[in-house]
């Protein structure tokens, strides 16, 4: 339990000596810079971590030396500001005597809750692949790796040996689950899953062994209830806040996620501290800087964290087209796209370079997938462009002002009742209706069930029927009453 509280500190005081830099020295109740200060040193020292196990140079002392290096010339850039230098702050919504009394106990509970991490250490499941791969980028200091004995092995024997994997997989053999044999005859092996998460992992266990890497998801889950709170926060006040931290803490899929080390907590917590930050962008709150640049690092960092996430690739496409027609553009924007594409092309080339197979793998499912709904697809993507030529079309002759749009009451309750009527045919009618198809899953050779027409209902049975309830409600409200600029990278990945 030491080394995770350790690396929150470690976090917090890069984030700080960080923020220094621009002349910001949060107080006890700046809460929402505190939490940001944290975000701050995640997403740096992360990145640092994971680029040196990229390069093949991981080692905590090599992290800690560059850590280490961030933070005295943080701190030399700091001595600058003296007291009276210092930019003072207005903060919305200071931190209360009873919120902090909330928080704190919360964590106590949270901490209890979360504290139990399953011990999965072997074996097929993703867990145990993440676990052995942390233990082994901190053993090896890098990603990939060669096996002389495997290289020496007879080309004969590789299939007694070896585990064959079909057409489409990306390599010719399996050593372990999660590890690919990429080239044989050289022993080289490519481990599965996108690397930010397993690097973490290695950091962990670099400073406690494997108990220390199984308490780092109890930590991502504490950080990622924070963030849904901190969002609700700004958004709706201190109380929805509270609300969103207390019912989230006790919803069993989450009590789950946070004790199981994979990599759904760091995700939870990346997605919502980067849609946090798009809010505070949106607020224009001080330090301008900060907001478009924890957003951009925040959102980019989770395209490092998992593959299955560039849909949110939308989502900076339609903030960027807003800002721009809306002449909103500031300086200070050019921090979200920038990092956030940086991040991105970081994310492909590690897919290219480092984890081709997975990633040839995962691409060519959702080309399949895609090519089993073209139809649909092409309709969609046929109207879509008709409404975006249009739209253009009205702002270039100035008949449309972006900047003053207002949606009417009646277009907002239409698209809440649209929602409300698809999880009805979601919930109810699709369930009754649909059917089931089988395919051979080709580790086990035996035939699953694709059950695609009961998610609705089978997601009910994690979250409870009153959970889907009150998130479709939610969502519902949204569209109804708070269709605005702060609410809408959150409406838009909700609804996704």
């Amino acid at each position: 339990m030491a080394v995770p509280v350790i690396l929150a500190i470690l976090m917090g005081i890069a984030g700080l000596l960080i923020l220094r830099v621009g002349g910001y020295r949060p107080r006890l109740t700046d809460l929402e810079l505190l939490f940001a200060a944290i975000g701050i040193g995640a997403l740096v020292l992360g990145w640092a971590a994971l680029l040196m196990a990229e390069l093949g140079w991981f080692s905590l002392l090599h992290w800690a030396a560059v850590g280490g290096l961030v933070l005295t010339l943080a701190a030399l850039a700091s001595r600058q500001y003296g007291p009276d230098k210092v930019k003072v702050i207005e903060v919305a919504q200071p931190l209360s005597k009873r919120e902090a009394v909330a928080l704190g106990l919360w964590l106590i509970v949270a901490t209890w809750l979360f504290g139990r991490p399953h011990e999965y250490i072997t074996g097929a499941a993703d867990v145990g692949v993440y676990l052995n791969l942390g233990a082994h980028i901190a053993h090896t200091g890098r990603i990939t790796f060669s096996d002389p004995m495997l290289a020496s092995l007879d080309p004969v024997l590789r299939k007694a040996f070896l585990r064959p994997l079909p057409p489409g997989q990306g390599a010719s053999f399996y050593l372990f689950p999660g590890f690919y044999v990429v080239d044989p005859s050289q022993g080289l092996i490519v481990p599965e899953f996108y690397p930010l998460h397993p690097v973490w992992l290695a950091i962990a266990y670099s400073l406690g062994g494997i108990r220390a890497e199984l308490w780092m998801t109890p930590l991502w889950g504490i950080l990622a209830i924070l963030a849904v709170s901190m969002t609700a926060r700004r958004l709706w006040g201190q109380q929805a806040g509270l609300l969103a931290l207390i019912g989230l803490s006790l919803t069993a899929l989450q009590i789950w996620f946070a004790r199981y080390a994979t990599a759904e907590m760091l995700t939870q917590y990346l997605l919502w501290t980067g849609l946090w930050a798009l809010v505070g962008w949106m607020d224009e709150a001080k330090p301008r800087w900060l907001w478009p640049a924890l957003a951009g690092g925040a959102l980019g960092q989770v395209f490092l964290t998992r593959i299955d996430m560039y849909a949110l690739l939308l989502l900076p496409f339609g903030i960027g087209f807003w800002r721009w027609r809306s002449k909103r553009w500031q300086r200070v924007d050019g921090l979200f796209f920038g990092l956030l594409a940086v991040l991105t092309l970081h994310s492909l080339l590690h897919g290219w370079l480092l984890s081709q197979p997975y990633t040839a793998r995962l691409f060519l499912y959702a080309q399949r997938l895609l090519l089993s709904r073209l139809n649909g697809l092409i309709l969609a993507a046929a109207g879509g462009s008709a409404g975006i030529a249009v739209s253009w079309i009205l702002v270039k002759r100035g008949r449309v002002n972006i900047a003053q749009i207002r949606i009417s009451q009646r277009w907002r309750w239409m698209a809440a009742a649209s929602v409300a009527a698809l999880a009805l045919y979601g919930y109810w009618i699709r369930p009754k209706f649909g059917s089931t198809s089988t395919y051979v899953y080709w580790y086990s050779g035996m035939p699953i069930p694709a059950l695609d027409h009961e998610n609705f209902v089978r997601l009910g049975w994690y979250l409870s029927p009153l959970g889907i309830a009150l998130g479709v409600m939610g969502i519902v409200w949204i569209l109804a009453r708070e269709v605005n600029r702060r609410t809408a990278a959150l409406l838009a990945v909700g609804l996704f």
